[in-house]
């Protein structure tokens, strides 16, 4: 995973971890965790570049489930951003999947 902000810790799944690439039949649930050095203003979930969710949490721990009801079957690839109060960013590596 990739990121500036020192220590910001992020994990994301979506029936792989991050730099993953597989098949399924069945939409699957993005979860994430991000833990961070200083309050988070804002989280994007990313599919295929363009923003398709976010939340802004305030707190320094987050953790959640998004369930993307909209996608289409074929190729698509997910990350999530994260913005800190402090202006540290942080990202994790795509996750890319195919639904057949």
């Amino acid at each position: 995973e990739n990121g500036r902000g020192p220590n910001l810790e992020r994990g994301t799944t979506l029936g792989g971890r991050s730099g993953d690439d597989f098949a399924t039949r069945q939409k699957q649930n993005l979860r994430v965790r991000v833990r961070g050095t200083d309050d988070i203003e804002r989280i994007h979930v990313i599919r295929d570049a363009t923003y398709i969710y976010s939340i802004s949490p305030g707190r320094q721990e987050v953790e959640f489930k998004y369930a993307d009801s909209e996608v289409d079957n074929g190729e698509h690839w997910y990350y999530i951003r994260v913005e800190q109060k402090d202006q540290e960013l942080a990202w994790s590596s795509p996750i890319w999947v195919r639904y057949d």
